[in-house]
């Protein structure tokens, strides 16, 4: 009788060790796919501002702008890394492509800024962008208006 209470103890033992180990192997995966695949927020952290000089806009102008250029690069460009803010000068910024997004978003400024980011490795967020590269002339658009401030009113490569 006692060798059959011990086998019995023994037994739940091993039962319970089986099912912790498996849950504990469950919730491993489980953490290993959420960190894989869930793809951080663009890190801003070491961007350096390379240009802002301009004879049509204040510093803080040029600062409400970047602050607007730096939460949208958080929040659109997961898994991202911004390297450089550049301020595309006062001819480019004033030239008639970009003007047109004035009337065209009704904003009374704005500004252009070229931006240099490298793309992560995981890059399931940005497929058009190859895995670890380096990306540059990528433009972010800045306009200001009396109601919003300063807000992104378009991005793309250009």
């Amino acid at each position: 009788m006692y060798s059959i209470v011990w086998n019995n103890t023994y037994e739940r033992n091993g039962i319970m060790k089986k099912r912790i180990t498996i849950r504990l192997l469950i919730v491993i995966v489980i953490t290993m796919l959420f960190v894989l695949f869930y793809p951080s927020q663009g890190d801003t952290r070491s961007v350096a501002i390379v240009n802002t000089d301009s004879l049509i806009y204040d510093s803080n102008e040029m600062q409400g702008a970047i602050t607007e250029v730096k939460k949208y690069f958080k929040a659109s460009f997961r898994d991202c890394i911004l390297l450089e803010i550049n301020y595309v000068g006062d001819d480019t910024n004033e030239s008639v492509p970009y003007q047109s997004f004035k009337s065209g978003n009704d904003v009374d400024k704005l500004i252009v800024f070229d931006i240099v980011f490298k793309v992560g490795n995981n890059n399931s967020a940005h497929p058009g962008f190859p895995s670890d590269s380096i990306q540059d002339h990528f433009h972010i658009i800045t306009g200001w208006d009396k109601e919003n401030g300063w807000r992104v009113i378009s991005s793309g490569k250009g």
